[in-house]
Order: C-alpha cells, then structure tokens, then sequence
C-alpha cells in the first residue's frame, strides 16, 4: 500500500469525524479564496471543465517574485508573482476533451496537481431565486435526481459574496443559511451524480443535461445566482453611476445618504437598550430568559452597506472572483423583486439590465458572449373570479416587457448570441395579458409574455383611490391602500355577479 493512498484514506477518514459533529451556525471555510505559498483560484480544481477553443487563462498567488510554470496536455507557461502576490499565466486553446487530463502548477517548492479536468463548454447560470431553486425542490426532482449519472457535466457553486470592494477569490466552505437553517457546500467543482445534482440549480441542471446530449460535449456549470435580489447588484458600480438614468440615480444617491449618515455605535446602543428593556419585561412576568439571549449584543452592524442587494454587491461578490475565467455563455433568470419597486422597479430594469449583460461580456473577456434571458415568471396562486383584479396590481408585466425589450435592442443591433425564452406560459397566465390587441399593427413580433394592451402605470389604478396626485415610487402603506381597494371591487363584482344569479333564478321560478 503506497504512502499517497495512505494519506488520502487518513484525510478521507477525518473529513467523515469532522463532518459527523454539529457544524456551528456560520459559514466554516475549508479552503480560504487565497491562502499562504503559491495556490490557484479556486475556480481551478479537479474534476472541473475548461472551456474549448478559447484560450485557458489561469491565475493564482504565490510570493513575490517567485516564478509560477502552468502546464496541461503539453502546454506550458509561465509568470512571475507580482509584490501582490499576484500571477497569471495564458494557455493556448485547446479542443473538446472527453478524456480526464491533467494541470500541473509548479512554484518554487511543491507542486499543485488537479486531476479529472475536462474540456468543453462551461455556462454560467445568473439571476435571482427561480435560477437558485435546487433540483431537488421542483416537481418531479427526485425522479430525475436517481438518474442523474453524467460523468462529463461538472458543477460548481459559488457561495454567497458581496462587494463594494471587487472579490480576488471565493473560499470552499459549508455556507450556512439563517434562511433554511441549514448548512449548504459551495465552492467545489463536482462530477453530476444523483448526490450533488440534488442541490444544483434546477434550471441549471436541466440546460447542462440538455446541451450535453445536444452537443455530445463535456458541460461545466457554474452556478452564481442568489435568491432575492435585483438586477443593479449584478451590475457593477462603475457602471451604474455612469449611467444616464434618473431612477438609477435617484437610487444611487439614497443608498450613499443612507451609508453616509449609518452610525454603527448608535445603532448597537439602541440595541443594548432594547435587549435590557426585554430582559426587564423577562424578569418581571416571570417567564425565563434562553442561555443564548442573556447576553447583551457587542457587534457593529455593517448598516446598509451589508445589503446584499446594495448597488453592485453580487457583482462584486459572485462574479469579479470568476471574472476572466474562458466560458461558452450565461443564462440569466431574474426580476421578482425589482417588481417589488413598481413602475420604477420596471424603468431601472429597462436602463440598467443592457448595461448588465455588456458587463458580464466584458468580465470573461468575450464581447458576443452567448446571453440566454429567461424572462420572468408568475408568481403566486393562479388567478381566479375572486382576486382577478388583486392579482392585476403586479410590475412583473413591466419587467418581462424590459426583458424583451433588451433582447430586441441587441438583436435588432445585429447580436446573433442574445437568446430570449418566455417563462410566462410555464405557470399561471394573469388577466393583464392583452392578447385581445395580439394582431394590432406594430406587435405582431411581441410574444404572448410581454403583451400590454395600455401605458398606463400600474399604480395610477384604480383611480382616485390614492388622490388625483401620485408620487412614485410609492410607500408600502399606499401599496396595501390599492391592493385593499382592488380587493373590495372584486368583492363586489361577485356580489353583483350572484345577485343576478338570484334574481334570473326568481324570474324563472316566477
């Protein structure tokens, strides 16, 4: 039994002791974006997929100084580490490999080996929660979970970051969610099984699958999607604040107003405050008080600044550590709480979203980048009799006809590499979809997901409900003040529509 063998069933061994005892409630970190000595990326590993016919840019940190040689299937190059520790070497193209090859990067002490790599096209997957959703939660995942054996898709996960500062790197880890209550593995390159599909994007892993069979060709997926945010976190901020667009700006100068006057030290006071004021009333009603609430807070909160949402964070924190990485394209699937905003949420998307896609092309290196929009779902119940005009107080109408938008913006342009899909038809349709005007002249090329019959802003109705002046965007109160009065017209339309009912039925029996 040789020593390798020996090592490797010693770390196996110790990994399951590690992992069988209760992890603690935050991210424990295996391996740091950037560690001491030479290492690589962590978008570099075993059992990963390079990208074809492109050139294979890759890139580490090592000393200062110190000479770094990349080698793979009979190519070498070589860098030497800037004072920042920092080098980056570029290897010639190379075509689809099916067989596993190997990289070796040598420094000036050991060497770093990544086994199993393959060679063919890598995706990234971007957007919001729908992109996020793990096959495992979708209709019929399990069934497609069991035969989930494909050796040549890999999957990578990049964990959850955030900026403003732009990320070098992102770490390996057990990433846990206060959300789920649940620890989840992200920054692993793995081989498709039914095990690691099971936590994939479904989405995700229902492209890579299809593409695969498609083009008989290894697939890399690399999945850097977050549930719950907007389109301006994954836009960078140099971007957005050289943008022409007043609700982009507007935006802008609330979240530096907001920074600007964020005390952390007032804020813990306050509560400290509060926690003694609880414990008082704790104490006094005789009721106990949890080991793990006794103690007074002690940390200073980031404020709005740790948003996750905060302009350009996910674009620093997700897509700046891949950023250079050689890729076939992206999908994208996002846009539910931009809805959130109204029509100001729709006309940020329509300003900011081409910017968006124009910035991921710039950051992996490709200007005609393959760009796959997914437009944006239903969400909810289906609609019904009873809160037809409820469910008509709703921006997502906006937002798919943004989508759409961009998308013919780039193609008109003459852009053969940007994609447009309808998700609209795969839930529940909403009354707001005038298909009565499908044939007017000028929107014979609008499909069924972006079709409006009006220009109306949405909340302008119903009208008189909010005054004869509204201003936008507006308050959560106003929100609630509209979805009250939408509530009750549909209350009465019922009302009416059984009253005449009634009085048919009386007639008759008259």
């Amino acid at each position: 039994m040789n020593c390798r063998f020996l090592v490797a069933a010693f770390a196996f061994c110790l990994s399951q002791s590690v992992l069988a005892q209760p992890l603690p409630r935050e991210n424990v970190v295996d391996v740091h974006a950037i560690d001491e000595g030479l290492c690589v990326s962590n978008v570099f590993q075993s059992n990963m997929v390079l990208q074809r016919d492109k050139p294979i840019h890759v890139w580490g940190w090592a000393d200062a100084g110190e000479q770094v040689t990349v080698g793979f299937v009979g190519e070498e190059s070589s860098a030497t580490a800037a004072a920042d520790r920092s080098w980056k070497v570029t290897l010639p193209a190379v075509p689809a490999h099916a067989t596993p090859q190997t990289m070796i990067i040598k420094g000036r002490d050991r060497p770093l080996t990544l086994e199993n790599i393959l060679v063919g096209d890598v995706w990234i997957l971007g957007g919001q929660s729908n992109m996020e959703f793990e096959l495992a939660k979708v209709e019929n995942g399990n069934l497609e979970i069991i035969s989930a054996n494909y050796p040549q898709i890999r999957i990578l996960t990049v964990p959850y970051g955030k900026g403003p500062e732009l990320k070098k790197g992102f770490a390996r880890l057990h990433e846990f969610s206060s959300w789920f209550g649940r620890h989840f593995r992200k920054g692993d390159w793995n081989v498709c099984t039914p095990d690691t599909a099971r936590e994939l994007s479904a989405i995700g892993y229902v492209f890579a699958r299809r593409i695969h069979k498609a083009g008989n060709v290894p697939i890399g997926v690399i999945d850097a999607s977050r549930g719950g945010t907007t389109v301006e976190t994954w836009t960078p901020l140099s971007v957005l604040r050289e943008l022409d667009s007043e609700p982009t700006k507007a935006k802008l100068a609330s979240f530096d107003t907001s920074i600007a006057e964020w005390d952390p030290q007032a804020d813990l006071e306050k509560r400290i405050a509060q926690h003694r004021a609880w414990i008082e009333r704790q104490t006094k009603e005789g009721k106990p008080i949890p080991e793990d609430r006794k103690q007074e807070p002690s940390d200073l909160r980031p404020g709005p600044i740790g948003n996750h949402n905060f302009l350009g964070h996910c674009y620093a924190g997700m897509i700046a550590p891949i950023a250079g990485f050689s890729v076939k394209g992206a999908i994208f699937h996002q846009g539910y709480n931009n809805a959130f905003e109204g029509s100001v949420g729709a006309e940020i998307y329509r300003d900011i979203f081409p910017e968006m896609i124009k910035a991921w092309r710039e950051a992996f290196n490709d200007p005609a980048m393959p760009f796959g929009i997914l437009s944006l779902c239903t969400d909810g119940y289906p609609q019904t009799r009873d809160d037809y005009c409820e469910k008509m107080f709703n921006a997502g109408i906006d937002i798919r006809a943004a989508q759409y938008d961009t998308f013919l913006e780039y193609y008109k342009a003459g852009d053969k590499n940007i994609g447009f899909v309808s998700t609209y038809d795969l839930r529940y349709a909403w009354g707001r979809n005038p298909l009565a005007n499908l044939q007017a002249t000028g929107n014979k090329d609008i499909p069924f997901a972006t079709q409006r019959s009006d220009d109306w802003k949405m909340e302008h109705i119903p009208l008189g409900v909010l005054g004869d002046e509204v201003t936008l965007p507006i308050s959560g109160g106003d929100r609630g003040t509209i979805v009250q009065a939408l509530r009750e017209q549909d209350k009465q339309r019922r009302l009416e529509e059984a009253k005449r009912v009634l009085d048919a039925a009386d007639q008759e029996a008259g």
